[in-house]
């Protein structure tokens, strides 16, 4: 399965798509008008939005989901009845979700009501909140992404190994600071005085490389021990405690081996 872009000369074929998945439903509750939804679905349509989803060459269905500040609107998401029950739906949904999650947006969706796409919403973790005559509306609240220390710690390495100072210090808050272990004043404070100090006197350095020795993660701290070649007068032990917030590493204390 794969999602395509849509041209507004689809129109007529989406349309088509749109009025095959929801005949039995709108028949059901004694909705079902052509012309009504051609004029509904005319009113919504933005070829931006809309992608079309594809099966074996075929267009079995089409998705359209539109940005509104805090939260992305579910507008359209149809299957032909002949694509239904293959898990097609869900597949394009947990797309939808990944791209909210990566900007922390809730989803809101609209069903109508008694159709089948009540109870899909609802195991996919969407919550009732409001209701009309006709339709149903749903949110999947924001998903705060998973706290992970260690994924700062290892980005960072990575970034330092590769000498790519624009992704080392991303993993950085802009009020970074850094130590000496032991030592009160700080060596630096801020990003920039961060990223100038690795530019001069680290990265500058072909070849410079810290291997790891060993890692400790014990809460928001990240203890590593390295091991790094490259560098003037031979290579060095070193050790690294990293103090990790959501926004990044926010302070970190060296310890050299002597």
């Amino acid at each position: 399965m794969t999602l395509e872009p849509v041209a507004a000369s689809d129109f007529e074929d989406l349309l088509a798509i749109r009025i095959e998945a929801m005949r039995e439903s709108l028949e059901r509750i004694g909705r079902f008008d052509p012309v009504r939804a051609r004029e509904r679905f005319r009113a919504s349509f933005s070829a931006p939005h809309t992608q079309a989803i594809v099966l074996d060459g075929e267009r079995v269905g089409f998705v359209a989901v539109k940005p509104q500040g805090d939260h992305l609107l579910l507008d359209h998401l149809y299957v032909r009845p002949s694509a239904q029950r293959r898990g097609i739906g869900a597949q394009v949904l947990l797309g939808v979700f990944a791209r909210a999650d990566a900007e922390g947006l809730a989803v809101r969706v609209g069903a109508l009501r008694d159709s089948d796409s009540n109870p899909f919403y609802v195991r996919h973790g969407f919550q009732r909140i409001d209701e009309g005559e006709f339709d149903i509306y749903y949110v999947r609240p924001p998903m705060k992404p998973a706290f992970d220390p260690e994924g700062f710690a290892q980005r960072q390495l990575d970034a330092y190994n590769a000498r790519d100072l624009e992704r080392f210090v991303a993993e950085y808050t802009e009020d970074v600071k850094a130590f000496n272990l032991g030592e009160d004043k700080p060596l630096v404070v801020g990003k920039d005085a961060f990223a100038a100090r690795y530019r001069d006197s680290r990265f500058n350095l072909p070849g410079l490389h810290a291997k790891l020795v060993s890692r400790m993660v014990i809460g928001n701290k990240v203890i590593d021990q390295e091991y790094v070649t490259g560098m003037p007068g031979g290579p060095l032990e070193v050790a690294a405690i990293y103090e990790v917030t959501q926004r990044g590493i926010s302070k970190v204390w060296f310890v050299r081996g002597t």
